[in-house]
């Protein structure tokens, strides 16, 4: 194979680049292959080189050791000709980087590109060096490498970095190996002794290019307050660069000159000797993407200490090979270096080999073999010559599409620029902090005596919105029938992408919101059941169960709120505030505080916003009329119909109007994280189904809350924002099972099984009509609750020798008063089936397997999971899983009930509802995620999210 490198920076420049080049190129020559490297012209360069074409150069660019190309000499193209390359790797973005791409598109061969280095750390080598400077190199280094056929990636971290900036080229980490059979054989006491360097004298050493971006002045800091505590120590520096006599004055200034042992470049094996006669190797740059002289260093069987970043983090492994310091300040740094003094004789040990054994796993025999087959793998492709494609015709087509693709690279980033301008936080000048302080915004804030974010450049804040019970197929419908205009702008703009939202079991918001808040799977049973701790049963949106399960998840896990404010939940996510929340229903406590006069002010600022809500609710009470009335003419009950006119209005329209102001008020303040609930299409698609027109009305509004929301984070003067939005469940199109049979689940259990009486005192705390009309305890007011003709919630605790029975939406739990024989097991389960007619039931069996039962007949899982769900589950392997958990949680029943139909792929619910969830349904367990692209580079090719994936994405 004949492999084409072309590299702005070569022989004589000291650096990784380099010795990857080098590297590489030995390996493959020794494989068989022929490589030509194309550089440019530097000062000192060898004379006589073979396999390397030189560049015209300008040299020394802005007063550095870098140069800048001139056009390029007809002499390459006849080079090209004759060495006729299957393959051009580049190494750099620009300047050469344009003429590989050139290179790649004339001769038709694959273009392969290094991601070396964060090129945006570089921009002070050029006159115009600034904030937007970087902006775009950022953005002219994603575009190139969406020109290129595949990008390598020298580690994870920087793989990572590369696919949250969008870039869709595939990317493979193949780090730069060392040449461990060189480095791992060097002279300590020669080296040592030809610069008067005494055995015990405690060695730092740092080798590489004397640079600005390499950090050395905090390095040299660190190594000169070190040289202070400790008279036995010296610092060993190797390399050349613009920083030289700098650093040389620094060490002079202290009177430590005699203690600074500045050697300049090396080579060869005294480069091998230097690293040998060091104790330690310092290292403080924040620019690599791997760091080559770390592995070197460590093939020397020398520890590191280094500053965390990208491409150090990958091979450094704090206290196994030397030391990470994670605060980039003098003390942490001398402190990690002292740590290395002070390790005993076989600790010291342990550190050099756990090095070495470092290096030895990367070794560049074994990285040059990955290139190679990487190289092969493209080759086998389409990247071959046909006589179309070498006529004149084609040449130039050619080469025109190559520069525009050049320009076209060029404008998208000095656009992105402007765009980023455009839509950045303001840096605070006076002028900045003037306007802030008018802002009626911040003077909300102020009037409110809310607390507020004051530091410098936070740390970027997350917008987390879900959209109560919205199915993945529902918002696909909303989008296509221009419902969600703003939702559809996001994808359209390619900053957003639709992705699969997995539910669990139970498909409701109590499980799924104790995975996101806390990381635990399967929380609770079901949405009601028997609390085996309390003896109580439990319903989530009462506060004293919610509180208890909340109570229970904070001793597993922190919450994931924490700082930040929870709106419209089941659970306060250990937020600091907490709104309409089911634990601490209607407004936080630090709202209530506010005297009426400086409501009456806040009131004032947003008048117009108040008399938007009071227009909607306006139109929405007539609408509501309507319905009501369409209700009465199809034989709906009347008092469920009139108190849905009020839940109508103060969920739909108030409450989420509410929310919205609160998070307008939370960004303004800067708080790090917010959720918010939006429950109106669920509490709609309960009543009339997930597709009426009825629940798609619902969506239009919620849509222009979140453009709101979106719009505001945008804005945000204390904190950057990200706006994540997603779906915590579907709803199914369900038949009730109340209006078919004429009688609620409970009685019917109860009239199957005429032995067991029913405890019937705890009946009221279920209603017929299922989670509906509930929710309006989440405003809090107890008139309100007066006006829905609630009545008063009691604890209510089972009696002795009592049948309890409790299921809302499609799935519930039989809790007997006695053990049931295995015999009584199977008659009673048959009984459930054929007699009560639920169409899944479910109990634990042998070996940690559950037994389900259905008209089908007898099956078990998790073997039989397709004759229980049906054998076109979206997830089906994911979905037994959790239901098995279900049947084994402590609070699980006797039996548990499920409306799910897996012979006709259809739901039951057992209350009086339209659309329903909690159960295994191929909708109700299939909400959405419309997420950043750059965020969803972390789930790594997941088919699917599920809570505890957003939980960790969030962390990360």
């Amino acid at each position: 194979m004949k492999i084409l490198m072309v590299t702005n920076t070569y022989t004589p420049i000291i650096g990784g680049v380099e010795r990857s080049i080098k590297s590489f190129t030995r390996e493959y020559q020794k494989l068989g292959h022929e490589v030509l490297i194309i550089t440019l012209e530097f000062d000192g360069m060898p004379e006589q080189e073979e396999g390397v074409v030189r560049v015209p150069a300008i040299r020394h660019f802005n007063g550095s050791d870098f140069s800048v190309r001139l056009p390029i000499p007809i002499q390459l193209t006849q080079i090209l000709n004759t060495f006729k390359p299957d393959i051009v790797h580049s190494h750099h973005p620009f300047i050469l980087g344009d003429t590989a791409l050139r290179i790649s598109n004339q001769y038709q061969i694959p273009l392969i590109f290094t991601h070396h280095t964060k090129y945006e750390d570089y921009t002070h080598y050029v006159p115009l060096d600034s904030p937007a400077m970087k902006n775009f190199v950022v953005e002219l280094t994603s575009g190139y490498e969406e020109l290129a056929d595949y990008v390598i990636a020298p580690s994870q971290s920087i793989k990572d970095l590369i696919q949250s900036r969008r870039v869709k080229t595939p990317v493979k980490v193949i780090p730069t190996g060392v040449n461990y059979a060189h480095f791992s054989q060097g002279k300590r006491e020669k080296f040592r002794q030809a610069y008067h360097i005494k055995e015990e004298d405690f060695l730092i050493g740092h080798i590489g290019r004397l640079a600005p971006e390499k950090n050395l002045i905090f390095l040299s800091r660190s190594i000169i307050a070190f040289l202070k505590q400790h008279p036995q120590a010296k610092f060993l520096l190797v390399g050349k660069g613009v920083l030289v006599e700098k650093l040389k004055e620094m060490f002079c200034e202290q009177g430590l000159s005699e203690r600074l042992i500045y050697v300049g470049a090396l080579t060869g094996q005294k480069l091998v000797d230097a690293y040998h006669a060091m104790d330690v190797f310092a290292f403080s740059s924040k620019s690599e993407t791997q760091g080559v002289v770390l592995l070197e260093a460590m093939a020397s069987g020398i520890p590191v200490v280094a500053l965390n970043a990208s491409g150090v983090n990958d091979v450094l492994k704090d206290k196994e090979n030397g030391r990470i310091v994670f605060d980039e300040d003098v003390q942490s740094f001398t402190k990690a270096l002292q740590w290395v003094l002070e390790r005993q004789e076989e600790e010291y040990l342990s550190l050099q080999q756990m090095a070495q054994k470092t290096a030895f796993n990367l070794s560049i025999e074994k990285t040059a073999v990955q290139m190679i087959e990487l190289y092969q793998s493209l080759l086998e492709k389409d990247f071959i010559y046909c006589d179309n494609e070498n006529s004149p015709w084609a040449k130039a087509l050619g080469r025109l599409k190559t520069e525009w693709e050049l320009m076209n690279n060029l404008a998208e980033a000095v656009g992105a620029v402007i765009k980023n301008k455009l839509t950045q936080p303001p840096q605070k000048s006076f002028f900045n902090k003037l306007k802030q302080w008018f802002s009626y915004r911040e003077w909300s804030v102020r009037i409110a005596g809310l607390s507020k974010v004051e530091q410098e450049n936070p740390s970027p804040g997350i917008i987390l919105i879900q959209i109560d019970g919205l199915a993945m197929k529902q918002i696909k419908k909303g989008i296509k029938e221009g419902r969600m205009p703003f939702l559809k702008k996001l994808l359209k703009k390619e900053l957003y992408e639709l992705y699969p939202f997995y539910s669990g079991q139970p498909s409701s918001t109590p499980g799924v919101q104790a995975e996101l808040f806390y990381g635990v799977k399967g929380a609770v049973p079901s949405f009601s059941f028997l609390d085996s701790k309390t003896k109580e049963v439990f319903k989530m949106y009462n506060i004293d169960s919610a509180i208890e399960i909340e109570k229970r998840l904070s001793l597993e896990n922190r919450g994931l709120l924490e700082g930040g404010s929870s709106y419209s939940n089941i659970y306060s996510g250990g937020a600091k505030e907490t709104h309409f929340c089911a634990v601490d229903l209607g407004w936080d406590k630090i709202w209530q505080k506010i005297k009426p006069f400086k409501i009456a002010i806040l009131g004032g600022i947003h008048i117009f916003s108040i008399l938007q809500t009071i227009i909607r609710l306006i139109i929405e009470f007539f609408l509501s009329i309507f319905d009501f009335i369409e209700g009465l003419r199809q034989g709906k009950n009347f008092v469920k119909e009139l108190k849905f006119i009020l839940t109508r209005l103060g969920i739909c329209i108030l409450l989420r109007d509410l929310i919205t102001f609160g998070v307008k008020i939370d960004i303004i303040r800067g708080l790090p994280i917010i959720h918010a609930n939006f429950i109106g299409y669920d509490e709609h698609a309960h009543r009339r189904g997930a597709s009426s027109k009825f629940a798609h009305w619902t969506l239009k509004g919620i849509d222009r809350c979140i453009e709101i929301i979106y719009k505001e984070s945008l804005r945000s003067q204390r904190r950057k924002y990200t706006v994540w939005i997603y779906s915590d469940h579907g709803q199914e199109e369900v038949v009730s099972y109340a209006n078919t049979y004429k009688t609620n689940i409970q009685k019917a259990v109860q009239q199957a099984f005429q032995e067991f009486q029913l405890q019937e005192d705890y009946l009221d705390y279920y209603r017929e009509e299922g989670i509906q009309l509930q929710r309006d305890y989440f405003l809090g007011p107890r008139w309100l609750k007066n006006m829905m003709f609630f009545k008063a919630e009691k604890r209510n605790y089972p009696q002795k020798n009592k049948l309890v029975v409790t299921a809302m939406g499609p799935v519930g739990h039989i809790f007997f008063p006695r053990k049931l024989s295995e015999k009584e097991v199977e008659s009673f389960a048959y009984k459930l089936v054929y007699d009560v007619h639920i169409p899944l039931v479910l109990r634990k069996g042998k070996n940690k397997e559950v037994v389900a039962w259905n008209e089908k007949g007898r099956f078990i899982l998790p073997r039989d999971n397709r004759e229980v769900f049906g054998a076109h589950h979206p997830f089906l392997n994911a979905v037994t899983d959790d239901m098995m958990r279900t049947v084994y949680h402590r609070n699980a029943g006797d039996f548990t009930i499920s409306g799910w139909d897996a012979v006709k792929e259809m739901s039951w619910s057992f209350p009086v509802e339209s659309g329903a969830h909690g159960g295994p349904g191929f909708h109700e367990t299939k909400g959405f995620a419309l997420l950043p692209k750059e965020i969803l580079s972390l789930m790594k090719n997941n088919a699917y999210i599920r809570a505890l994936d957003l939980h960790n994405m969030v962390l990360k």
